[in-house]
């Protein structure tokens, strides 16, 4: 899809608040991009199959979780937020690196390589095709445990009408 989110509920591990111990991977996603937490630049990274990257500064605890979220589209924004309340934006006027359609490969708690991995809990993961604008998302993560929901109304009616046909559900 040329448009979407990827919203993580997340908790790091013991690495957190230690200094430059490495790249900690929330997931991939494929033809979508890489989310992932860098020690080094104590920052949120995301990082787009074009080679775009985003860094969000943000230091991270273990006693307490945080809630990540990238929005993106193309031709459009790619925003990267950290528990609704700092974000990081990029402008694009090219298409998308190459369109997903059906359900994308995601990589959960590591990167494709296996280079990296998250060494924490991953609480909640949403991989969706539409955007999460900034007021929906600081209340999922005002919300304990809130993410959003890939099946509201309107893409499970979407859904259901492909499925058995135009017209038949009103």
């Amino acid at each position: 899809s040329s448009r979407g989110s990827i919203f993580a509920r997340v908790h790091p591990g013991p690495w957190a608040g230690v200094g430059s111990v490495g790249i900690f991977t929330v997931c991939e996603v494929d033809k979508v991009g890489w989310l992932y937490y860098w020690t080094d630049r104590s920052a949120w990274v995301f990082e787009d199959p074009s080679g775009r990257t985003l860094a969000l500064p943000a230091r991270v605890s273990a006693a307490s979780g945080t809630c990540v979220l990238v929005s993106y589209s193309y031709p459009g924004a790619l925003t990267l937020r950290c528990d609704g309340t700092s974000e990081v934006s990029s402008e694009s006027r090219h298409d998308a690196p190459e369109a997903w359609t059906g359900h994308p490969q995601v990589w959960i708690g590591n990167d494709r390589a296996g280079a990296s991995s998250w060494n924490g809990s991953l609480r909640r993961l949403v991989v969706q095709d539409r955007p999460v604008v900034a007021k929906r998302g600081k209340q999922f993560c005002r919300t304990p445990d809130g993410a959003p929901s890939p099946c509201e109304d309107d893409v499970l009616r979407e859904h259901l009408q492909a499925y058995f046909g135009q017209g038949r559900l009103r």
